[in-house]
């Protein structure tokens, strides 16, 4: 399962003087009760590299209501510098999380 990956949802990243907000996240697989806890309880921000830094809360299985807090920041391939774009990588109990951040533009 090394090369395995799996798209289990998305949303929007915005950013505003340097804090970020996952909004709109949508499960893609199914529907799962409590998920707010993603856009409620994450806490990110952008640094000047353009490096999301902070943690990704979620529920690590589902049905279970115990909330994880997956850190951020450690590993981080550029499109553009200096911007977001590019896929941020995590490590939590042997799993690998991407995040792809993608089509950014300035508000």
């Amino acid at each position: 399962m090394d090369d395995e990956y799996s798209t289990t949802g998305g949303g929007f990243l915005t950013s505003r003087s340097g804090e970020a907000n996952i909004e709109k996240f949508d499960w893609q697989s199914v529907e799962v009760k409590g998920s707010d806890v993603i856009e409620r309880d994450s806490l990110f921000y952008i640094d000047a590299e353009g490096a999301i830094k902070g943690h990704l809360a979620l529920h690590t299985m589902f049905g279970s209501t115990q909330v994880e807090y997956v850190p951020f920041g450690d590993v981080f391939s550029a499109v553009n510098p200096g911007s977001p774009e590019g896929i941020h990588s995590a490590q939590m109990n042997g799993y690998r999380m991407d995040a792809v951040v993608e089509m950014c533009r300035p508000y």
